[in-house]
């Protein structure tokens, strides 16, 4: 079966959104957007830490990335993101959590700090073990369409009535969707995650609600049930960051994998940047 060109441009049309890539550069000097590095904080800062519930051992939570937002400003075309400010990501590297438990909320966290003006650099905590700090990374910017992956398409976006079931047409939906930004290592602001394992929409409405997925999908009342459907793309990307291997640094999530901070889109018009929610997928 032939793809039918103009269902798919009409689709593609309904779920354009506007993504920012972030692409690592080797020969550059890390800026204010950067991965690692020294996080710039406030004079006030409570630094975070995470319980992990396997081990019952707290530990403080690795700085990621940072995003200076008003330089990106002029590429969030959607203004989804506040114009000022600073974006700081964090997560638990030691341990890892996989995010597929209530019991995993807090294990990443993100801040923004409105007044740039008072932020200085910072060293981490000396509670950090310093095999999970990241040296500073450069990394360059832009902008690009971006459309569901294969997967979230087709359970949430429509993708399977537009696409017919074969590898030819995946091969050149993949092909139409990373035209842009065809970077192997793929790290990015807003679009839409590039999935490794599963559609993670329910996912992250699910353990909001409290449900546990580490065992699998949990007997839940039908009423229950529907409201979560309904309420599963009200999530939508913040950030997906990838495993990274440089000459000189190895940032590695599992066994190859990403990492995918999720917000609900009341949150990120709110700024309630404390109620994401992190999920790792890997290979």
């Amino acid at each position: 079966m032939n793809i039918d060109i103009k269902k798919l441009n009409a689709y593609c049309g309904r779920t354009r959104r506007n993504a920012i890539y972030l692409r690592l550069n080797d020969n550059g000097v890390p800026g204010r957007t950067r991965i690692g590095g020294l996080p710039l904080l406030p004079p006030d800062f409570d630094y975070p830490q995470f319980t992990d519930p396997e081990d019952g051992v707290t530990r403080p939570l690795s700085f990621l990335a940072q995003i200076d937002l008003s330089e990106i400003a002029p590429l969030d075309r959607e203004h989804l993101l506040p114009d000022h400010g600073v974006l700081s990501f964090f997560y638990e590297l030691e341990n890892q959590p996989w995010g597929y438990s209530p019991a995993h909320i807090g294990c990443a966290r993100v801040c923004w700090f409105e007044d740039a003006s008072v932020l200085t650099e910072a060293p981490p905590p000396d509670a950090l073990d310093p095999a999970f700090v990241i040296p500073a990374l450069a990394v360059e910017t832009g902008c690009f369409d971006d459309y569901p992956d294969y997967t979230e398409g087709g359970e949430h976006f429509g993708l399977d009535a537009v696409l017919p079931d074969t590898d030819k047409a995946y091969d050149r939906y993949q092909a139409m969707r990373t035209a842009e930004f065809p970077d192997e290592t793929r790290i990015k602001l807003l679009g839409y995650a590039d999935i490794v394992q599963d559609d993670m929409l329910y996912q992250c409405e699910y353990i909001a609600r409290g449900y546990s997925l580490a065992d699998g999908l949990p007997e839940i009342p039908e009423p229950e049930l529907t409201e979560i459907t309904a309420h599963e793309t009200d999530w939508v990307l913040l950030l997906q960051l990838d495993s990274v291997d440089t000459e000189d640094f190895e940032l590695m999530f599992g066994d190859c994998g990403r990492i995918y901070y999720y917000i609900r889109k009341d949150d990120l018009a709110a700024r309630r940047f404390d109620r994401v929610h992190l999920i790792l997928q890997c290979y």
